[in-house]
């Protein structure tokens, strides 16, 4: 069965193409969803090819934006676990014009992907330009990560990029980059989804004693050595265990 994951709302309108050939525009209002895995077999721990399906509020499918399987020029293959819950985030730039999500850059098939090592198989970022229609999946981590999840990308400018996953905190790279800067060395270390909002940088963790949504340095740092802070009114004990979340208002 074909896993999807995370939901981007309301997108506002865009050209996507894959990294080979052109797609249609989003529509207003549709649904974009990370679907791993063909559906031709069934899900396990290997590498499954990934797509950005694209729905309508009634469930219809509009179309599926495949992401790169095999190197083509500076992209790299690209793939998620077909068994990795955490992992097949996306999301959104806070000028609408890059959708990124977080994945491995090995070949559909390739297995274990998420206990490999990053010497073996880097963690990359796949980011689509909203404005060529171009997939690019030429930035990757070798040195974060390893044997574990990467689950989370972001960008505010599309060439400098943000990453969080099972361990090494939050990772700053740049478009093309081979190796991250981790923000924070200090815990959380096991963080999940990351936001941008009013400027700021966001996590979500549930690593003890962060048990919410944390600011993460101050703006959006791109120097190590920065805080995690949980955010005033979630507890530092046993607590809630979040993945995604939006900021309603600036309060």
């Amino acid at each position: 069965m074909i896993r999807n994951h995370r939901l981007a709302l309301g997108i506002a309108p865009m050209t996507l193409c894959s990294f080979l050939c052109a797609q249609s525009p989003l529509t207003p209002g549709n649904l974009v969803v990370m679907r791993v895995g063909t559906g031709a077999a069934a899900l396990s721990s290997a590498g499954q090819a990934d797509f950005l399906d694209e729905y309508t509020s009634t469930g219809a499918l509009v179309q599926s934006i495949p992401l790169p399987t095999a190197v083509a020029g500076t992209n790299l293959p690209f793939v998620n676990s077909g068994t990795a819950t955490s992992e097949g985030s996306l999301n959104i730039s806070t000028d609408g014009r890059w959708i990124t999500c977080a994945g491995y850059n090995a070949i559909p098939g390739t297995t274990g992907v998420a206990a490999s090592a990053t010497t073996t198989i880097t963690r990359g970022i796949a980011r689509i330009d909203a404005t060529t229609g171009a997939v690019d999946t030429s930035t990757s981590v070798n040195n974060a990560f390893s044997a574990n999840n990467p689950r989370s990308a972001i960008t505010e400018n599309g060439t400098q990029f943000w990453m969080s996953g099972g361990t090494s905190g939050v990772q700053m790279v740049t478009l093309g980059g081979t190796t991250g800067t981790a923000v924070n060395t200090t815990t959380p270390l096991n963080n999940r989804i990351l936001g941008i909002f009013n400027g700021q940088l966001y996590t979500s963790s549930a690593s003890n004693p962060f048990y919410g949504i944390s600011t993460v340095g101050t703006g959006l740092p791109n120097s190590t050595g920065q805080s995690i802070v949980l955010m005033s009114g979630f507890p530092t004990a046993t607590g809630p265990s979040p993945y995604d979340f939006f900021f309603a208002d600036a309060n």
